[in-house]
């Protein structure tokens, strides 16, 4: 699929975590164009209709905006790469409001990158 873009929301399989099953789920797109025009991969964040309080999860705010069908919940700790053949369909794009908001759970998922050595471990 060509049109993958940073904060397009897509339908996929997604994994369960054990790799036991998969469910056809939306995803955000989180990776850059040019990743995914260099390894037609593109890294993704789950999303459910399943309120959710761990860390990383949040409310979609402009979930209808995104082509989806009711209120949901970014999991941004939930993270995938899939070659972009997995893909199939682009419901539409996350506002910039919950674009922030993804970055924001990142910050909450995710060690921080730097360029220290082990002691930043």
């Amino acid at each position: 699929m060509t049109d993958l873009e940073p904060r397009s929301v897509v339908l996929v399989r997604f994994p369960f975590t054990d790799l036991s099953s998969t469910k056809r789920r939306p995803a955000i797109v989180v990776s850059t164009t040019a990743f995914h025009h260099g390894t037609h991969d593109v890294i993704v964040v789950a999303v459910t209709s399943v309120p959710s309080a761990m860390p990383a999860d949040f409310p979609l705010m402009d979930w209808s905006a995104g082509g989806l069908v009711k209120p949901s919940w970014a999991r941004a700790g939930k993270i995938l790469t899939l070659h972009d053949s997995i893909v199939e369909d682009i419901l539409g794009r996350v506002s910039e409001r919950d674009w922030a908001q993804i970055r924001q759970a990142w910050d909450a998922a995710l060690a921080p990158l730097s360029r220290g050595g082990p002691a930043d471990a």
